[in-house]
């Protein structure tokens, strides 16, 4: 699910995954938007939406 808080003028989406749930930001770009998520200390997993 992705939504906007006006208070924050910024853009998240919200994951569910083997009963977890997360908040992401969401970066808008010129095509399409990104986001990231943390999958360890060490590492993260970046999506790009174009």
């Amino acid at each position: 699910m992705i939504a906007h808080d006006p208070t924050k003028k910024a853009y998240a989406m919200r994951s569910y995954l083997g009963g977890r749930t997360g908040d992401f930001p969401i970066v808008p770009n010129a095509t399409g938007f990104t986001w990231e998520i943390q999958a360890g200390p060490d590492m993260k997993i970046a999506y790009v939406r174009p």
